[in-house]
């Protein structure tokens, strides 16, 4: 790959202008400048892994660092490289009178057509509400601006798309997960040193590299579906067992973390993925129906040490109940989301078209429920920039699994794995909201798992 690669450059610098130089550089080889960009987003957790223990030595994990590195350091690279790419395509594009072709297959591609109006909606919508200092800079804790929210579909979602092929996406997926190997790891370290040293100093046990458990969560959701997948598809005995290992790691770090949603999520995408190797196998999956069975034994040993887990996932049917059968004096329900879900959707038919731009509920929620979101990223788009916008955002999401179906006789297993993935983070933003440092990864994995190849390639099928 970067053999070629280089051959390419080589002869490309070799040329007396542009024109011939870029007929000899190939698309796919542009495509390595989103790739790194992927492995650059998918490395960061270590990075922030090696970093944190040091970081508590000096201070208490200070929430702004995220913001001051993610802002200043991690973003501005992805956007340079980013617009480096663009500008390659455009010249590339130009240079061989492809931008008719290119424009009747964007045409052509239901989910890529139903994110851009999305994106034009949230412009719209902002437009409408006023350009405020939410929209324009973020609330200082969530850091998610307009900018933002157009940089998970323009940036991350198009990365997703742009690293295709098989050999990059086992790169990738298997970097990621060596990712989260760290951040478990800096989470155990963290746990059994907590409160043991005066010169170490932590504010949570269970959050790991993050802010929040609950945003641990939504990133193990991810982490777990996928390894789940990527298990089921290899046929390499040793790569195999590396998955399981990764699998059963983080699942059990995941009964630490205690978030509920992530582990429902985690429940559906591994139910999804028996139903999908069905669908691209035509045969049962024993090792999907042993994870699944697998996850659950996991969650039921570890309650037998810690119940937290166990006695929120029976709160969970206790809730159901009480807000099937007595609405009114239901708010409690999931950890208070029922009255925010209900604050929200009050608000929404209000203001159904448009919505009330980005943070537009935000002191709403601080005078009527308990945050300045609604923990349901569905209503959240729903209410920063309307009802249609949000279907348009489901729609397209949606439309990514049908592609998959519609292609499932060349679909490999790295795609499906990064379909579970994402499954399991939608499921899971049912229950949460988007943050700058975990959402890019569902969009990148949501753009790899709408790509494939010409033929099946490199799957080991089961």
């Amino acid at each position: 790959m970067m053999k070629k690669a280089i051959e390419e450059l080589r002869s490309a610098l070799k040329e007396k202008n542009i024109k011939n130089a870029f007929v000899d550089i190939s698309y796919k080889t542009i495509c390595l400048i989103p790739f790194a960009v992927v492995l650059l987003l998918f490395i960061l957790p270590i990075f922030e892994s090696l970093w944190m223990p040091t970081h508590l030595m000096i201070t208490e994990i200070d929430h702004q660092w995220y913001t001051y590195f993610y802002n200043y350091y991690a973003y501005p690279v992805v956007l340079f490289a980013y617009f480096i790419f663009v500008l390659f395509c455009v010249i590339k594009i130009s240079t061989e009178g492809q931008w008719k072709s290119l424009f009747n297959k964007l045409f052509k591609q239901r989910a890529i057509m139903c994110f851009g109006l999305f994106c034009l909606m949230m412009i719209v919508s902002t437009c409408v509400n006023g350009f405020s200092d939410f929209a324009l800079h973020g609330e200082p804790y969530r850091n998610e601006s307009l900018f933002s929210y157009l940089v998970y579909f323009v940036v991350f979602f198009v990365c997703g798309i742009c690293s295709s092929g098989y050999s990059r996406k086992k790169i990738l997926v298997d970097v990621l997960l060596l990712s989260s190997i760290a951040v478990g790891t800096y989470s155990v370290i963290n746990s059994i040193f907590y409160g043991s040293s005066i010169f170490y100093k932590s504010i949570k046990v269970q959050t790991g590299v993050f802010y929040n458990s609950n945003h641990y969560g939504y990133y193990l959701a991810m982490i777990i579906a996928l390894a789940a997948a990527l298990a089921t598809a290899e046929k390499k005995k040793g790569s195999r067992i590396f998955y399981l290992i990764v699998f059963g790691f983080n699942v059990v770090i995941l009964q630490f973390n205690r978030t509920l949603g992530a582990w429902v999520a985690c429940l559906f995408a591994l139910v999804f993925q028996i139903i999908i190797r069905y669908i691209v196998d035509r045969k049962k999956s024993i090792y999907a129906i042993v994870e699944l069975c697998s996850y659950l034994a996991i969650t039921g040993a570890v309650g037998l040490y810690d119940n937290y887990m166990i006695m929120s996932i029976l709160s969970l049917f206790i809730d159901i109940k009480r807000v099937t059968m007595d609405p009114v004096h239901a708010d409690d329900a999931g950890s208070a989301r029922w009255k925010l879900w209900k604050i929200t959707v009050q608000k929404t038919v209000k203001r159904p078209f448009l919505g009330y731009g980005v943070e537009g509920l935000y002191y709403e929620f601080g005078k009527d429920g308990s945050g300045g979101r609604s923990h349901c990223e569905y209503l959240q788009y729903a209410s920063f920039f309307g009802i249609p916008a949000a279907v348009a955002y489901v729609v397209g999401c949606v439309q990514v699994f049908i592609s998959g179906y519609r292609n499932r006789s060349r679909i490999d297993g790295a795609t499906i794995a990064c379909l579970v993935a994402a499954f399991s983070y939608l499921v899971s933003a049912t229950f949460g909201n988007t943050w700058f440092y975990t959402t890019p990864y569902f969009f990148v994995l949501l753009g790899m798992g709408y790509t494939y190849s010409k033929t099946k390639t490199g799957d080991g099928q089961n």
